[in-house]
């Protein structure tokens, strides 16, 4: 029976301007893709097998790019399916992150969103900017 899991991450900052809202968050380093199943070029997760999959999602904001919340949301064939929030922080930056499991079908497109009023920067890092999936 195959495995059906990825990480992916971003390395780079990704600069949203605010009237991008909302924005297509990118992860395009695949640390693993154990069924072939992320597009790294769409940032775009598309399970092979239909079943009940865990999702997480992080992402960093530089400190001072951030003054108002934040949301973030896991986005299912375009439909906003879990919300994710952050508050801003002048002490080390704004993190949001969190994780959902969500029923899945075979060939639906996942990918994840952030919502925003400012011009925000998202930092790099593989432990800080990350998109991950695996079915149970």
């Amino acid at each position: 029976m195959a495995k059906h899991a990825f990480r992916a991450y971003n390395l780079g900052d990704q600069v949203i301007s605010r009237f991008d809202d909302p924005t297509k968050v990118k992860f395009p380093i695949v640390e693993y893709d154990l069924a072939h199943e992320y597009n790294p070029t769409t940032s775009t997760f598309t399970p092979s097998t239909s079943g009940v999959y865990s999702i997480c999602v992080g992402l960093y904001m530089d400190p001072l790019s951030v003054s108002q919340p934040l949301d973030m949301a896991i986005r299912i064939n375009g439909v906003l399916k879990t919300f994710l929030f952050g508050q801003p922080s002048v002490d080390g930056g704004t993190i949001v992150m969190g994780c959902n499991m969500v029923p899945l079908f075979a060939g639906d497109q996942v990918d994840i969103i952030i919502g925003h009023g400012d011009d925000i920067r998202l930092d790099g890092g593989n432990d800080r900017f990350y998109f991950t999936a695996a079915l149970f």
